[in-house]
Order: structure tokens, then C-alpha cells, then sequence
């Protein structure tokens, strides 16, 4: 049975009348008794108060709220400000801004916490990951798609926050045929785990995204907001006209259980990891047959069982998964082979710290590269043995299952100052692959 989600960027600060769009997803969601999740905000969430929006306000409440960020495309955004090498600053950036939007959106609703996230487009950096998940933000819900795993929709975990993507935008259902939604429902009832289906509560009302107008490259002032012009009367009518039919169609279909972020918060990486070293046995042919992910005897990423190694050549009985953290760099890596004494390796494990895995490590005389030193440490606790050869090999996991991240960069986008240089934040989203996982007994990868 595939999952349905629909969630809402609910987003537009600019354009009051554009509100009216929030209302009229939530009665069509009301009237099917199906609950969905508003990414929302800050800055609208302070708007609705403004504009004395209390209607919204109360039918939002019946909802689940996660956060959408501050001020969205608001210059700098989060991708601009966190594109700076030192991660630490850039990470308390992000926590200083972030908390102000939860403490709105907490205050505005009457909530005490906040599930999940959204982040804006375009401004997917891998510091909100992490940042979102120190505020304790668990899920991150659509979106982009860059840290989502293309088999099937599944959800996964990507940088300590459990990751989906969205499958489907409906800003255009009015332009969709009965006909076709019933074949898009078909290919995702034979095809997904999971589908978001995500909609900008704006964009049923206007035909043109407020950042666009007012964000696009530069920041417009507030006097001189530019505010998106309407939709036709028949093309609102014929939007909810078909999302009714659609949210119609997914209820009472079988094959279909529509859910909220609270279903992935419950039911997805929720049991306790432990590595010892029968676990390292079971992983070893794993890891041989592709540097990537693994999903037996349970879910760990490169991260889990890098560290697992080290404390295990440290003496410990077993190791206890919990944050993981990918790299900072592109890591150094050995070519042809090396040999390195058991005793130099558990030598070397006593300078490995927690937090981001280093981009060489000195074992005795020789440099190796994180995955090297992984490999030996692997073959050292199953094999045992004095001395142990490892040959060069794969460092990063074989980006065309994730093929969003594979190759992109984000220098250029619409959305972003003309100052805007990438020099860190592409480059670091496939670092953070490292902290990868997958659910436990699935397939691991399609490439």
C-alpha cells in the first residue's frame, strides 16, 4: 500500500489575498476528513496576525505545521549565508535564524514542538539538515528531492533527519484531465512506497510565486512589494474542481493510505543500531560489493560503520549508532594497495574523534583515506591477522541512485544573489552521504 502525504509550502507574505488559498485547500481537506501538512513560514505566519487572519490561523491549527524557514528567498537565503567553509559558523547562522521561526510558528498555532521541515527551494543547504535536526526538527517532508532516494519514493536518512521527496507538484491540477490524474495515480499506486504530493496554497489563487516578483536575485523593499496577480474565476474553479477529485480519489482507493510526517517520525529508523563485531561480519560482504548504504542485518550508513570500527579497535564490545556525520572535503584516497600492522591501525583509531570523519588518516608510516582505513579496519576485526593489505576503491557512494545530487550545483538558480559563489554548499551535499541510510531489508541500490 503506497503512502500519500500532501503537504503545502505555505509561503507568500507578500499578497494577503493570496491567503485565501490556504482556506480553500483546508476545506476540501476537511471535507474528505484527511489531514495535511503545511510547511509554513515565518514571516506568513507573522503576516496572518497582521493582517488579522485568525480564520486561517484556527483552520491551520486543525492541521500538522512544520517549518518552511524564516523569510524564505529573502536575501541571503539559507544557502548564501551557510556557503562558507567554516561549518560551525555557518551552523550557528542557521540555528540563530532557524529558532526565530520556530518560536513564531510555536507561538502562533499554540505548539510545542515542531516535526518537520521543509526546506525552501533552492536553499537545501546540508548545514540545515543538520541544523534542523539540533532544534530537534526529526523529518524532512518534499522538497526538492536532493536527499531522497530514488527507489520508490522510500524514506531515508540523510545527515540525522529522516528524508522524503516529493513526488508530484499540483500548482497546475487545473490543467490536468480527470484522465490523467487517474493514470498518475495508477503509476504511483504500481510504482511508490511513498508520494508527496505538494501544493503552494498561493498559487490557486495567483498564477505567480511571490519571490519571483520580489526576490529574484535581489531583495525588493517591503514598500515596494510586488503582489502576484490572480488566476482567472474559471481556472480556481477548475483547481479545486480537480484537487477535490483527486484527494477524492486517493481516499477511496485501496491501494492508498494517506498520511501525515507524524506516520515517518513513528515508523521509520525508531529502533536502537548496535555494531559489534558479528554485525561487522555480516556488513564486510556488503561493503566488498559496493561502497555504499547497507540494509542488513540492519540500517547503517558509512558514517555508523566507519565509527563502529574505530571503537572496536579500540577494545569496545560494541558500538551504539547515534548522529552521524559525513565530510567536509573530498578525502584523500590511496592508489594501488598498502599494508599496514593491526597494531598501527589501533594506534590510529585512538585520534578519531566524533563528528566529521577526517580526509586522512596516519596509519604508521602511510596515509590512507577514510574508506582505506575503513576496509583494513573491517578485514582486521573479522579476519584478525598481524598485518593487513588493502587495494584502492570507491570513497563515495555511486551518486546515480541519488541523481539529484549527482552533478548539481546550485550557482545560477533564479532565486539567488548574483554574489552567490557554491564554492562549498553542492560540493558538501554529496559529502554527506556518508550519513545515508536506508530502511532495513530493502533493496540497497538500482545502479
Amino acid at each position: 500500500m503506497t503512502k500519500v502525504i500532501f503537504r503545502f509550502d505555505t509561503e507568500d507574505y507578500v499578497n494577503e489575498n493570496a491567503a485565501d488559498g490556504v482556506l480553500r485547500v483546508i476545506n476540501v481537506l476537511n471535507n474528505a476528513g484527511v489531514k495535511g501538512v503545511f510547511s509554513i513560514v515565518g514571516e506568513f505566519a507573522k503576516a496572518l496576525r497582521e493582517w488579522g487572519r485568525e480564520d486561517i490561523v484556527e483552520a491551520l491549527k486543525q492541521h500538522r505545521i512544520g517549518t518552511h524557514s524564516l523569510r524564505h528567498s529573502h536575501h541571503p537565503t539559507i544557502n548564501e549565508y551557510t556557503d562558507i567553509e567554516d561549518f560551525d559558523e555557518a551552523l550557528r547562522l542557521f540555528m540563530e535564524d532557524e529558532q526565530k521561526c520556530l518560536d513564531i510558528l510555536k507561538e502562533v498555532f499554540g505548539l510545542g514542538k515542531i516535526d518537520s521541515c521543509c526546506a525552501p527551494g533552492a536553499s537545501v543547504s546540508y548545514v540545515a539538515q543538520y541544523g534542523y535536526s539540533e532544534l530537534g526538527v526529526a523529518a524532512h517532508v518534499g522538497g526538492g528531492g536532493y536527499f531522497g532516494d530514488r527507489n520508490h519514493g522510500r524514506v531515508t536518512k540523510y545527515a540525522n533527519i529522516l528524508t522524503v521527496k516529493t513526488s508530484h507538484y499540483l500548482d497546475e491540477i487545473h490543467t490536468f484531465t480527470k484522465p490523467y490524474i487517474d493514470g498518475l495515480l495508477d503509476g504511483i499506486a504500481e510504482n511508490d512506497d511513498f508520494c508527496v504530493f505538494c501544493h503552494h496554497p498561493a498559487m490557486n489563487v495567483v498564477d505567480t510565486f511571490f519571490d519571483a516578483l520580489n526576490y529574484n536575485g535581489e531583495n525588493v523593499p517591503r514598500e515596494g512589494w510586488i503582489k502576484s496577480p490572480e488566476r482567472s474565476e474559471a481556472d480556481k474553479a477548475l483547481w479545486i474542481e480537480n484537487f477535490e477529485y483527486l484527494v477524492k480519489k486517493v481516499c477511496e482507493d485501496e491501494r492508498f493510505c494517506v498520511v501525515t510526517d507524524e506516520y515517518i517520525i513513528n515508523n521509520y529508523f525508531t529502533d536502537p543500531r548496535v555494531i559489534n563485531r558479528e554485525t561487522l561480519r555480516q556488513i564486510k560482504p556488503l561493503i566488498d560489493e559496493a561502497f555504499f548504504p547497507v540494509t542488513q542485518p540492519d540500517s547503517y550508513c558509512l558514517s555508523d560503520i566507519f565509527y563502529a570500527c574505530r571503537d572496536l579497535l579500540l577494545g569496545k564490545e560494541e558500538y551504539v549508532c547515534g548522529k552521524a556525520y559525513g565530510l567536509l572535503s573530498a578525502p584523500y584516497a590511496i592508489s594501488g594497495s598498502v599494508t599496514v600492522k593491526a597494531a598501527d591501525m589501533r594506534e590510529s583509531a585512538k585520534g578519531l574523534g566524533d563528528g566529521f570523519i577526517p580526509e586522512k588518516i596516519r596509519v604508521g608510516h602511510i596515509d590512507m583515506g577514510p574508506a582505506d582505513w575503513m576496509r583494513a579496519a573491517l578485514c582486521l576485526l573479522t579476519e584478525g591477522g598481524g598485518t593487513v593489505t588493502v587495494r584502492e576503491g570507491a570513497w563515495q557512494v555511486d551518486l546515480r541512485n541519488f541523481p539529484e545530487i549527482n552533478g548539481s550545483t546550485f550557482k545560477g538558480s533564479w532565486v539567488h544573489a548574483a554574489s552567490f559563489e557554491d564554492r562549498f554548499i553542492s560540493d558538501r551535499i554529496r559529502l554527506q552521504l556518508w550519513t545515508a541510510m536506508l530502511a532495513k531489508n530493502t533493496e540497497r541500490f538500482i545502479y
